[in-house]
């Protein structure tokens, strides 16, 4: 009987450790891991799928063997595996994730103030007409270029899409983040990124909702520290950017 349960035991833990190979690979293959760690990652995900097809093919060849281990965890790795990567094979989005997309009703302008502002290559700042453009490429590295030599370029005109966040402490009245969610390594430490907006006018954008603005860089102040900040000159719909930024 003993022996019985172990074969069970080992079969069943071995299973667990493919299911959760394929679930891991199928997340690399669809990208949809990029919902949950950053593109850094990958390589280390591609090594966990072939630890689990390893341990999976040496556990079934042991489980004929007459002397084995008995494992009693074998079921709740498989329940962990299917809770944890499953919901992202399957398309489930993190519901924590989901709010940015409340009030995207797909009415938004593609090309807000007449260009494309996602197929802007390199850091988007142009020197020699005083302009900048964020997009999802630039996003991080520019702010932070901004945010580093603010006096350099203030009084350049910016153009960026984000969706709106009030999750500044700094921001007064009507005041605005268009931001972006920036990924440093995980879904845990997820968090709204842009430059703060002066809003002048009475007018308060419902937090999520995607805009496009248009503005001019000043420099503002953030707990007695120098950061860049816009001051709002034109507002659009602006259609949702999939994906999230990165720290490089």
């Amino acid at each position: 009987m003993r022996r019985s349960f172990s074969g069970r035991a080992s079969i069943a833990e071995s299973a667990a450790f493919l299911i959760l190979a394929g679930l891991d690979i199928c997340l690399l293959v669809t990208q949809r891991y990029m919902a949950f760690v950053t593109p850094l990652l990958m390589p280390v995900l591609g090594f966990m799928a072939v630890v689990f097809i390893l341990w999976g093919i040496v556990g079934l060849r042991q489980s004929i063997s007459s002397y084995r281990r008995v494992y009693t965890n074998a079921a709740g790795l498989f329940i962990a595996a299917l809770l944890l990567v499953g919901p992202a094979v399957f398309g489930i989005v993190p519901v924590v994730f989901q709010a940015a997309a409340q009030h995207d009703d797909g009415e938004g302008e593609a090309r807000p103030f007449g260009m494309d502002l996602e197929s802007v290559d390199g850091d988007g700042i142009d020197t020699a007409h005083k302009r900048i453009i964020l997009n999802t490429k630039n996003w991080y590295k520019t702010i932070f270029k901004l945010t580093k030599h603010n006096e350099e370029y203030v009084g350049y005109e910016v153009y960026m899409t984000g969706f709106v966040s009030y999750h500044d402490d700094s921001l007064n009245g009507n005041d605005f983040t268009p931001s972006r969610y920036l990924m440093l390594c995980c879904v845990n430490d997820m968090s709204p990124f842009g430059i703060a907006c002066r809003v002048q006018g009475d007018t308060h954008y419902p937090e999520f909702t995607w805009l496009a603005v248009k503005g001019k860089l000043e420099t503002g102040d953030y707990h007695g520290m120098a950061r860049p900040v816009l001051v709002v000159e034109d507002v659009r719909r602006a259609r949702k950017v999939d994906g999230y930024v990165y720290p490089y």
